[in-house]
């Protein structure tokens, strides 16, 4: 059996350490993420139950408070108060049923709070209030269906909560759910509420995705919700210490919950909430799936990485072989930056020696550059062509005095101003001009649009004094405000806005005594794909690779504008000016970055 090889060797023992500190790590992670998952969940389950247990305390305690006002009347008190009937058919008595009716309105409020009112004593006289009125006629025959009378009459005025049940007085057994008190040892007084409102108050705060169910019990075992229910499917006694988080199997599904229970210590209900434990576990096995390939992926790299490091230290004449592999004659100079061939002396000499080789067959190529110097000033020149229309000077003024005379002002001073900006475009265009001349070309294009487009467009241009005798290319400015109108605000209502500024940059520890060109509008800004490639053009510029007179041609000028313009801006500045393009809050700014010569 043939020996490992050092490269083999160190290539295990990286694996090896890597592996053992990634699966380490991994560990605790996954520990650490799910416990916390876990206890939010928890923190989750417990806030939904105090919403829960607030808003059925809020229902009890409305309508508990106007059994307490009505306990407290005494003119309900000194009615009910006869041992014997005290209510007939007589119209004293029709004023007074009236009268108390009256009452309970006020005490029920224009909200009506409760849904039914009912007083009523053992002698069999009653009086309601509510939005139904079909109440039995004799109310002493229905006491044998209210199991819960004697009861509520035992507890000497305090409050009774009467579980969900079809209502005992009316004919419609609507299901309802009331609080009950007893004013004396003869009259009880009934606060109903319908079970729907419960129902509602539940259903609206649990989530479909949480796959929660609530219960809602006293300490007797009555339940309160869901209706109909004959007892909870789990046993969560509170005596045996804190259920909270503990699993418990449905009595009906045999599926894994999670309960949570919290007590009203107003009302004395529990309310219980289930969550089955695979919906509970389910983001930490999401977790755990996503960790899962994480870590293989480290996995993988840990090996390529270990290999990687094992083949250097061991093969340093194969990496000077790569390296030099990637050097070609057009590399500039700077790319032949010192490498540190470590334990190898002889290769850090051999590397020198081809340095110094490549850096003079390099200084060789000086010729070639200059002729491509002089292909762009060819480029540059034709690049102006293109921009210089032959614009109709004598038809545009013709147009422009006839507008005068047929008493069009606005028409005659948009022909003049165009014939101005031509006469600027096709004079010397070989030449740079001082960027004051520049800008009143650029401002004379915003006032033909601001005749054009009139209050639903504004503009502003602003210039350090300093810089108005910047030297500058020409024709610069307006295919970069021509761009804002033929895109930015296509799809954008007005008013429009356009921004030109003009200034000094701040220094920092890199550059000092820049300027910078700025052209801000409020549009639409730049489309993705549009971003993309005009961004592909100057990162082109910024490597110092010329567009080709040929690509830009040949899509014709209404295409390429920016294109033009900023190739011309780098055969001008050169490296000394840096593009910038980026979309706003609302719409997008242009910057030219320039670096002024030290004098």
């Amino acid at each position: 059996m043939r020996r490992l090889s050092i490269r083999t060797k160190l290539f295990l023992a990286f694996t090896l350490c890597m592996n053992l500190i990634i699966g380490l790590l991994s560990y605790l992670y996954l520990q650490q993420t799910s416990n916390v998952i876990w206890e939010r969940n928890r923190e989750a389950s417990q806030q939904m139950l105090f919403r829960f247990s607030s808003s059925v305390d809020r229902i009890y305690k409305d309508i508990d408070r106007i059994s307490a006002q009505i306990m407290y009347d005494m003119d309900i008190n000194n009615h009910f108060d006869s041992p014997k009937p005290n209510f007939d058919d007589s119209y004293p008595t029709f004023v007074k049923l009236l009268k108390l009716t009256t009452l309970l309105q006020n005490l029920n409020g224009p909200a009506l709070t409760a849904k039914r009112i009912i007083i009523f004593n053992l002698n069999g006289d009653y009086i309601d209030y509510g939005l139904n009125w079909d109440t039995y006629p004799r109310l002493s025959d229905r006491f044998s269906y209210a199991d819960w009378i004697q009861p509520v009459l035992s507890k000497n005025g305090d409050k009774q909560l009467i579980p969900p049940r079809p209502t005992e007085w009316q004919s419609t057994g609507e299901v309802v759910f009331s609080i009950a008190r007893s004013m004396n040892s003869r009259t009880i007084i009934e606060i109903q509420q319908p079970y729907t409102l419960l129902e509602q108050t539940i259903t609206a705060g649990i989530t479909p995705e949480s796959a929660a169910r609530i219960y809602i019990y006293d300490d007797a075992g009555r339940i309160f919700y869901p209706y109909k229910l004959p007892r909870t499917p789990f046993n969560a006694d509170r005596s045996n210490g804190d259920p909270n988080g503990t699993e418990i199997v449905h009595s009906e599904t045999g599926e894994t919950n999670i309960i949570n229970l919290t007590h009203s210590s107003y009302t004395g209900l529990n309310i219980a909430l289930l969550q089955p434990k695979a919906v509970l576990l389910k983001p930490i096995r999401q977790l755990h799936m996503l960790s899962y390939i994480i870590i293989g992926a480290a996995e993988l790299l840990a090996l390529l990485f270990s290999y990687w490091i094992a083949r250097t230290i061991t093969s340093p004449i194969l990496k000077l072989q790569r390296f030099v592999r990637k050097v070609e004659l057009d590399n500039v100079p700077t790319a032949l930056s010192p490498v540190d061939f470590k334990y190898s002396y002889e290769v850090n000499e051999l590397y020198e020696t081809f340095v110094k080789m490549t850096l003079g067959l390099h200084s060789s190529m000086n010729q070639v550059i200059d002729l491509q110097q002089r292909q762009n000033i060819a480029q540059m020149q034709a690049l102006y062509a293109q921009m210089n229309p032959h614009f109709l000077y004598n038809t545009l003024s013709s147009i422009g005095r006839r507008a005068e005379e047929s008493a069009d002002p606005q028409v005659a001073q948009m022909c003049y101003k165009l014939t101005k900006m031509m006469r600027y475009s096709t004079i010397s265009l070989a030449e740079p001009v001082e960027m004051q001349e520049e800008l009143t070309h650029a401002v004379s294009y915003l006032e033909l649009m601001k005749l054009r487009y009139e209050h639903q467009f504004h503009y502003e241009a602003k210039c350090d004094s300093t810089l108005e005798i910047e030297s500058v290319p020409k024709l610069i400015l307006q295919p970069l405000l021509e761009n804002s109108f033929s895109h930015g605000f296509l799809k954008v209502e007005p008013p429009w806005t356009l921004r030109i500024v003009i200034q000094h940059e701040p220094a920092d520890v890199h550059q000092s005594n820049q300027w910078s060109i700025a052209i801000i509008d409020n549009g639409i800004g730049f489309e993705p794909a549009a971003l993309a490639r005009i961004q592909g053009v100057i990162d082109l510029l910024h490597s110092g690779q010329a567009l080709e007179l040929q690509s830009i041609t040949s899509r014709g000028l209404g295409n390429v504008g920016m294109e033009n313009t900023l190739t011309r801006c780098r055969m001008y500045w050169g490296d000394r000016v840096r593009f910038t393009l980026r979309n706003l809050i609302e719409g997008s700014e242009v910057k030219l970055l320039i670096q002024r010569i030290e004098e």
